[in-house]
């Protein structure tokens, strides 16, 4: 094969490379939300030590739960991404839902970026196991720093004004769920439907680039 060509054809493999990294990387969909209070401080609710803060959220339809965007209040850093994810369903009392059943509780991957000197963060969580949540359902997710207490610092989960019904509070693992007054600010997000689709793009792109070497080494 001469140079031209040679170069041609290493030219259209990156192009197909470009395409293939971009069709595989679908942007993410929101199913729920409760966005922050406005800065410049986020007032929320210790989640570190012994008290842990759960909050509720539905959804319409059946979701496949693996990222979680949510906001709080970091007084340190060497803790900023030790947190453990818990989903329960829930119970109806006296008119009001409250967190039952313990469905899942995962360690995830968190990744902390400050937004300002005060102290308020935001946080990108990939669940280690993802939660399969139905429609029509009104669960609760609670969402706790490992390593505030124990470093010596403090960690406050974000307060949201939007549309909630309020948080609850318990002193222990094993303890009673006690109401509060304030929403918890934090996104549910998975990937978008076609996300699948657009993977097995890639794929075949991927294939057509190897289709291409294979004819470029039979053509020397």
């Amino acid at each position: 094969m001469n140079g031209k060509k040679r170069i041609s054809v290493v030219a259209s493999e990156l192009c197909l490379l470009a395409l293939a990294s971009t069709v595989v990387s679908a942007a993410p969909t929101v199913i729920f939300e409760r966005l922050p209070d406005p800065l410049p401080f986020f007032n929320g609710l210790s989640s570190y030590g012994s008290q842990r803060i759960a909050d509720d959220f539905y959804l319409e339809n059946t979701a496949h739960v693996q990222y979680v965007h949510f906001w709080g209040f970091d007084a340190g850093t060497s803790y900023a991404d030790d947190f453990t994810f818990t989903f329960y369903d829930s119970t109806e009392i006296s008119g009001d839902r409250l967190p039952d059943n313990e469905l899942l509780t995962t360690a995830a991957s968190v990744m902390a970026m400050p937004i300002n000197e005060h102290g308020n963060e935001q946080y990108w969580a990939k669940l280690d196991t993802p939660f399969n949540a139905a429609g029509g359902v009104t669960y609760f997710l609670s969402i706790y720093n490992n390593g505030a207490g124990d470093a010596g610092g403090i960690w406050a989960w974000a307060w949201s004004s939007q549309v909630g019904s309020g948080a609850f509070r318990s002193e222990n693992p094993d303890g009673d769920w006690m109401p509060t007054t304030d929403a918890q600010a934090f996104q549910l997000v998975v990937p978008e439907p076609a996300t699948a689709v657009l993977a097995a793009l890639g794929f075949g792109i991927a294939l057509l680039i190897l289709r291409i070497r294979s004819g470029d080494r039979n053509n020397r």
